[in-house]
């Protein structure tokens, strides 16, 4: 064996039959015939459900276990859990051990190795030993249109159920606050990528509400983000915006027995001036001044390039001509690009929406946000370019986000035995 196989791929072979499937025996030569190989079960206990089989002239009705040697039976402790007292077949890819339950009944056990086309084999050795950006790449053109169109928009559901049961999982500890909940994801996805995590223990560490009191009041509302970020420390910076955010914050953090986060959280290395985290709190705070009650209105609204018009904020005139409160820009750097406003919706505000549509049963809501996602143009990063040049060519944010959710969690991890893809070429 090039190395180990994995019980996914024997799983896999099971569930699709994918052995030589006349004349089979059983370790202790009994003739065995296959029904019904059963459900696949994805929980606790055997891994397939309701299968029937034959052996020698008896028809047996029950589960089967798979593992890929015998001995695994007794390393995972079944003997012990009455769960599996209901096997009627060990189906394996080594057979080295004899299995006996404590009622002294011998499990019948189908060994594999021999049984499992070499070229099948082949093709599962290569796609977990790839070096390629994927897998399968140079492949994907082969399978079929439907089958990647329907495997793409399981995937875009998949990274979106992902999504509510984040912002579920929010709102919970919030004590179901929508409205704070919303705030903090929002903060979350201001910061992209880079600097989400400092974003977001911002706005855990800074209420909405004390910013709601400010609201009218753009400056405060600067010196209540930069002050709790801990970017009016230090710095060689002698403006008297800075002076002024400074003085305002030390009168706010005493009112509200705020404490501020290290300033050497923040990252600024390595990523375009337009998105140092900086101005992009300086947005937030635009934001923060002209919009009220923005989740309200989410839920109401029916047109998204309404909704969108709302993110179009522009910062005080200081953020016009910087970058940092040192660092001066050649253009004006205000506005909140296009692009960022498709991350925010795409991230914050169709989740947020879909997420409260379930939590209420509402129908409508969650249809409204898949409308929405599917409004959204394409993605433009460098995954989605990749996936481009495989063939794939996206018409909107549903298929990109689906692409992602592709990349992150099964081609990055080899789950090709669990990808609609990896299925598709080793049938």
């Amino acid at each position: 064996m090039k190395q180990r196989i994995s019980e996914d791929f024997l799983h896999f072979i099971w569930k699709f039959r994918l052995f030589k499937n006349n004349k089979l025996f059983t370790t202790d030569n009994q003739m065995l015939e296959i029904i019904s190989c059963g459900l696949q079960n994805t929980h606790s206990g055997p891994d397939f459900f309701n299968a029937r089989i034959k052996l020698d002239n008896t028809v047996w009705a029950g589960n089967i276990e798979i593992h890929v040697c015998s001995s695994d039976w007794n390393l995972h402790n079944h003997s012990k859990d009455e769960a599996y007292n209901n096997v009627i077949l060990h189906v394996v890819y080594e057979h080295n051990d004899e299995i006996i339950l404590k009622n002294g009944i011998k499990i019948p056990t189908l060994e594999l190795k021999s049984l499992i086309h070499p070229n099948i084999l082949e093709k599962y050795y290569t796609l977990l030993q790839s070096k390629k950006w994927i897998p399968c790449s140079g492949q994907i053109s082969t399978i079929p249109f439907l089958q990647t169109q329907n495997w793409l928009s399981r995937l875009a559901i998949e990274r979106l159920e992902n999504k509510t049961n984040n912002v579920l999982e929010l709102v919970k500890k919030l004590n179901n606050d929508w409205n704070e909940a919303f705030y903090i994801l929002l903060a979350k996805h201001f910061g992209m990528k880079v600097n989400a995590e400092p974003f977001e223990m911002l706005a855990l560490s800074l209420p909405q509400k004390n910013i709601s009191k400010h609201k009218n009041n753009l400056l405060q509302i600067e010196a209540l983000l930069f002050g709790q970020a801990g970017l009016l420390e230090g710095g060689k910076s002698a403006s008297e915006y800075k002076h002024t955010l400074k003085k305002e914050y030390l009168h706010l953090k005493k009112k509200y027995d705020l404490h501020s986060l290290p300033q050497g959280i923040w990252k600024f290395a390595r990523i375009r001036p337009n998105c140092f985290p900086t101005l992009k709190l300086a947005q937030f705070a635009a934001l923060c001044h002209t919009s009220s009650h923005l989740f309200s209105k989410i839920i109401k609204e029916t047109d998204a390039s309404k909704l969108q018009k709302l993110f179009n904020v522009s910062t005080s005139e200081f953020w016009k001509k910087h970058y940092t409160f040192e660092k001066q820009s050649e253009r004006n750097t205000g506005s909140l690009g296009a692009s960022s406003v498709q991350i925010i919706f795409i991230n914050t505000v169709i989740p947020f929406l879909f997420a409260y549509g379930r939590h209420n049963n509402n129908r409508d809501l969650e249809e409204k946000a898949m409308t929405w996602l599917e409004e959204i143009k394409p993605e433009k990063n460098s995954i989605i370019k990749k996936w481009m040049n495989e063939g794939i060519n996206p018409e909107s944010a549903v298929t990109t986000q689906a692409l992602i959710q592709l990349k992150n969690e099964y081609c990055n991890n080899f789950k090709c035995i669990n990808c609609g893809f990896g299925l598709a070429l080793l049938k």
